[in-house]
């Protein structure tokens, strides 16, 4: 029932608000002509609406929704002071000033708007000056919105307009404005997390339980292809058997016979399929228990993962309370030793992560080392074992011409670099030896095997040069990270100090300013702003102190995620490694037992071709080649099952750290007053009485506007919004405005937009800068268009909000 009264309520002021826009429209028809007065109220100096084209996003918290939708004033929390110029071309000007402050549960604001023409000068028939007249546009507005609900206000602004075109030729008007507008939060870069509920936790581990159960399904199925079959059959003749049963139970003596028969039948084939089936379930034991084993793990990882997010969830809770009981509970205040203590803890953490990445880069260049040492040893030995085999081969002769070789090209090396011309003779002659002895090995080596062991040899020597060069160039880049990280420690500990020193001094000022506010106060409620006043201070403070707490623990998830990458390359490099061992192995022994075995056959083929000991070798060699193929086919099988394991640990380190690092935004980021990034907003503007000039009546400039603004991105350093409005004027053409702004860390804004559809407006663009200066934030913004005949219009705009 309490829901159903809420929906009319709404439903009801709905209704009024869009019989209000008719009534406003119809106020000015009451008008002859079809020119319309007070024009300037169309497009009042505005510079950060100006810079984007005039659309209206609803986003900013300014003064300037007082002329263009009062219901954007909701928002407004401070007391707030807004001047605004357009210098125009032959010393017109258009102005403004408005001011606004909270008043009995909404916004309040008033303005003066002035455009001054500068006025012009009677001259006689003669020339001569006799008169000088002022013309002028000026209007004064007061306006108040407040909110119905928590996201949707309304907005209502009054406006006496008083407009001269000489000494008796003068008019006056009244025109109000009526609007409305929401606010909401929709997805965007940056949107603050929120905590799961427990209804999603047990979603998503119900989700988990089903994956894994239709894991094991997929594993199963493949092991027991032979057994599914046979029990499915079982079930079959289960089934058959008590229906025999039941029929026995209820036939006639003359028809039991028969039905036992049947029976004994069914039974007959049931014992020889469970017989079946224990034979297939043994072989299959042992891949299904691996199996079950796994679900078991995995279904009790997901337990254990389900609890801890629970847990989690409780940490969280607790967590926000200690960190923001200085914000959230009015009796507790941001000390000196507070702030002292939290960033002792940030610069703790800093120097315990630098120890951290410290050992972690030295146990990183220990493990590489010893491992490529490991590798060198291994091809050493087999290189001893190919020159063993190298020897056998060819006798002593290769292994002299080798040293030979060496020698000479360590001659060589020594008078390189000699201007003396015996020294150069002596080059060449060394040359010709080598050349000589290399030709020699070479036909030594020239039988297809030999070559293979020589290459076998130079590719060994080879590799291990490079990683000599490889040891030496990781432990000089692991050197550089650690001078790195502590560079960075060091800076991140200077911030730290840095920020200490700045919120000491502005908490300090704070308080100081709060004790003065307290002895000058004079009631009640000057003592409350003074508090309150303090209060969001201390606010901004301890945001910039958490601000930064954050900033670190953000860079140490940073460094875990990558040393788990790091790790997994590390794994993945020793395993190619064996892998590639293994996989020369096989090559070596099968180019071996081929070339033997062929040569065997060639030998027979030629001596005794019809002998069965000619079947018997080629078919060996069949079988050498088959289990060559094989074991190869088993690497790469290895291969895509460490592939796949590996895959899922570093998944499951990566999540673990995800959650982690999930777990700490909750605590810093997650917020009671979401970002509402989008905004929707229509009004009515300029209803009212027709303006009279002498005898003639002209309507006010009345426009319907509606206006979506979006802001897209909203981080700690950027935010970007976009906007469109549809403008549909009474008097005038339809028009669209576009518009954007980009704020970098809500300290410099720049902005544009582009129109479409009126005369007078198309490109747009500007800037500004927003400062806070104590407790005083001042706002300086710049924009300029085209203004067609005239050149450019340029607006600058000031705001204050203490």
């Amino acid at each position: 029932m309490r829901n159903t009264s809420k929906t009319c309520v709404k439903t009801l002021i709905c209704l009024f608000l869009i019989g209000l826009m008719p009534a406003s429209i119809a106020l000015a028809q009451d008008a002859t002509g079809g020119t319309t007065a007070a024009d300037f109220l169309i497009f009042p100096p505005a510079t950060r609406i100006d810079a984007m084209g005039g659309a209206v996003d609803g986003l900013g918290i300014d003064l300037e929704g007082i002329h263009f939708n009062p219901a954007l004033l909701a928002p407004l929390t401070d007391f707030r002071l807004q001047l605004n110029v357009n210098p125009l071309p032959n010393d017109i000007s258009n102005s403004q000033l408005a001011v606004g402050f909270p008043l009995f549960g909404g916004t309040f604001a008033a303005a003066a708007h002035m455009l001054n023409t500068g006025g012009f000068t009677y001259v006689n028939e003669l020339g001569q000056p006799e008169a000088s007249v002022s013309v002028y546009d000026a209007a004064v507005t007061v306006g108040y919105s407040r909110y119905l609900w928590k996201t949707i206000s309304l907005g209502l602004s009054a406006k006496g307009i008083y407009s001269t075109l000489g000494e008796d030729t003068n008019a006056i008007g009244f025109a109000a404005d009526v609007g409305a507008s929401a606010w909401f939060e929709t997805p965007h870069i940056g949107k603050a997390p929120k905590p799961p509920t427990m209804k999603q936790l047990e979603d998503q581990y119900e989700k988990e339980k089903k994956e894994i159960e239709s894991e094991k399904e997929k594993r199963l199925k493949p092991v027991t292809e032979a057994s599914t079959p046979i029990r499915k059959d079982i079930e079959r003749l289960e089934s058959q058997k008590a229906d025999l049963e039941a029929k026995i139970a209820e036939a006639e003596a003359e028809k039991k016979s028969e039905l036992e028969a049947d029976k004994a039948e069914v039974e007959s084939q049931l014992a020889g399929l469970k017989t079946q089936l224990a034979a297939a379930e043994d072989k299959e034991k042992d891949e299904v228990s691996e199996i079950e084993a796994w679900y078991t793990e995995e279904m009790a990882a997901a337990d254990a993962r389900h609890a801890e997010r629970v847990a989690n969830l409780d940490w969280v809770e607790s967590e926000r309370e200690r960190l923001f009981a200085v914000i959230d509970d009015p009796n507790q205040e941001l000390s000196p030793e507070m702030v002292d203590a939290n960033i002792d803890e940030g610069i703790t953490k800093a120097r315990a992560f630098l120890a951290d990445r410290r050992q972690s880069f030295l146990a990183r260049k220990t493990s590489y080392s010893e491992r490529m040492q490991a590798r060198i040893a291994e091809f050493q030995e087999e290189i001893a074992d190919y020159q063993d085999k190298l020897q056998e081969e060819t006798g002593p002769k290769a292994k002299q011409l080798n040293q030979d070789i060496a020698s000479l090209k360590s001659r060589k090396s020594s008078l390189e670099g000699s201007e003396d011309p015996e020294a150069k003779n002596q080059i060449k002659e060394i040359d010709k030896q080598i050349g000589a002895k290399e030709k020699e090995l070479q036909e030594l080596l020239s039988d297809p095997w030999l070559k293979r062991l020589q290459k076998r040899i130079d590719d060994k020597n080879a590799e291990i040069e490079q990683l000599q060069v490889d040891i030496e160039t990781f432990a000089a880049d692991t050197e550089a990270a650690i001078a790195d990280a502590e560079a960075d420690a060091e800076k991140e500990i200077d911030r730290f100090e840095g920020l200490r020193a700045e919120l000491q001094k502005e908490l300090k000022k704070a308080k100081l300013k709060r004790e003065l506010g307290l002895v000058d106060a004079r009631n009640e409620t000057a003592s409350e702003k003074a508090q309150r006043v303090y209060k969001a201070k201390e606010k901004r403070i301890y945001e910039r102190l958490l601000a930064a707490m954050y900033r670190n623990e953000e860079k140490i998830f940073q460094a875990r995620l990558q040393s788990v990458k790091e790790d997994a390359e590390s794994r993945l490099f020793d395993f190619r490694t064996a892998q590639d061992k293994a996989l020369e192995s096989l090559e070596d022994e099968f180019a071996f037992q081929e070339r033997f075995l062929s040569a065997k056959i060639a030998d027979l083929k030629k001596n005794n071709p019809d002998s069965a000991e000619l079947v018997s070798t080629q078919e060996e060699l069949e079988a050498k080649q088959e289990e060559y193929d094989q074991a190869v086919a088993e690497l790469d099988e290895k291969a895509k099952k460490f592939s796949d394991t590996e895959q899922s640990k570093v998944d499951r380190e990566l999540a673990a750290i995800k959650e982690d690092r999930k777990k700490t935004r909750l605590v810093f980021l997650q917020t009671d007053t979401p970002y509402k990034n989008t905004n929707v907003n229509l009004v009515v503007r300029n209803g009212g009485t027709p303006m009279e000039f002498i005898s003639d009546k002209y309507p006010l400039p009345t426009i319907f506007s509606a206006a979506l603004g979006y802001s897209f991105v909203n981080t700690d350093l950027h935010n970007a919004k976009l906007t469109t409005q549809l403008n549909v004027p009474l008097y005038d053409a339809i028009s669209v405005a576009f518009g954007a702004e980009y704020v970098f860390a809500d300290l410099v804004y720049v902005r544009g937009g582009y129109t479409i559809g009126a005369v007078d407006r198309s490109f747009s663009t500007g800037a500004g800068v927003r400062l806070a200066l104590g407790f005083t934030e001042v706002s300086v913004d710049y924009a300029f268009r085209p203004l067609p005949d005239y050149g450019l219009l340029h607006s600058i705009g000031v705001a204050l909000s203490f």
